[in-house]
Parts: structure tokens; sequence; C-alpha cells
């Protein structure tokens, strides 16, 4: 496993657009799982996102992207 920390930046529709972009610290993981597992992870990904209160996390997998 692979984490890294970043500073993000990301767009919320909801905001007024002068309250745009929400800057962001991200923390940025690179795992690797067996391909029967991915539906696992992502789950898990959904319940860390509402655990943390946050609307969605980024789940990026072979260069395709998905808010989860």
């Amino acid at each position: 496993m692979l984490g890294i920390e970043l500073l993000g930046l990301w767009y919320d529709e909801e905001l007024k657009p002068e309250e745009n972009p929400v800057e962001d610290r991200n923390n940025w993981y690179k795992i690797g799982v067996e391909p029967r597992r991915v539906e696992e992870l992502k789950s898990h990904i959904q319940q860390t996102a509402s655990v943390f209160g946050q609307k969605c996390l980024y789940f990026e997998r072979a260069g395709e992207a998905e808010f989860l």
C-alpha cells in the first residue's frame, strides 16, 4: 500500500460559485485487491465516507474514476 497526503480542490454544486473551489487536504492511497473483492472495497469506501461525514470519496480503478 502507498499513501500520500495531498492538497486538493473540488467543486461542490450545492455551494455558491464564489464559494468554489473548496480546498481540502486529502490522503491518497494506492492498494491492490483481487478482482473478486472490488465491490467489497467500494462498499467499504462508501461506509468510510459516511463515517467521516464526507459527501463522497474518489475511487479510481484502472484509470476510470467514480465518486462513491
